[in-house]
């Protein structure tokens, strides 16, 4: 047969004043949605979307950046739980106001304690993976998967498109280290 709905609730995604939100994945051992919000932080960007995660039993909202003048989308979690990869304009130098010069590239956060890193480099020229091309065509790196490949190891698949011309899917191999 075909699934139906039932039980249909609304469980407040959104912050009050904001113009977007998405919801992006589900916990995998507890109950918590992660989602992207335009949360109004009152920066006068245009675009100021941030990572949230919502707790469904308690109802607490956690905004993990409170980032303004930064495009944060597209979070997931990795398959154990303990981490999450998200797209990201931070420390790009994008000023949140026109998306034809928008750069983002993959982050993880350790849930743990908060720590985290960027993981790819597409607009660095320093960079194996560097695609950018000039100002004109930025890199998004956008939508991100897991692989759990043993004890602290992954897989990272990531999507990346040069601004309308070119889409790539890539695949990064991570491997936790230290505390």
């Amino acid at each position: 047969g075909v699934p139906t709905l039932s039980n249909i609730q609304n469980v407040g995604l959104s912050y009050p004043t904001t113009a977007f939100h998405e919801a992006h994945g589900f916990h995998p051992t507890e109950n918590k949605i992660l989602f992207a919000a335009d949360t109004g932080l009152g920066s006068q960007a245009q675009y100021n979307i941030d990572i949230n995660e919502k707790n469904v039993d308690s109802g607490v909202t956690t905004n993990f950046d409170k980032s303004c003048l930064e495009w944060d989308e597209h979070a997931n979690y990795s398959p154990d739980g303990r981490f999450m990869a998200w797209c990201s304009s931070q420390g790009i130098g994008w000023d949140g106001r026109r998306l034809d010069n928008l750069r983002l590239e993959i982050w993880i956060r350790r849930l743990s304690d908060g720590r985290k890193q960027r993981v790819t480099f597409f607009n660095d020229s320093a960079a194996a993976e560097y695609r950018g091309t000039a100002a004109k065509f930025p890199v998004l790196a956008t939508q991100s998967i897991w692989r759990q490949t043993g004890a602290g190891t992954w897989q990272l698949f990531v999507s990346s498109n040069i601004f309308g011309t070119a889409f790539q899917v890539w695949r990064f191999d991570l491997t936790e280290t230290g505390a």
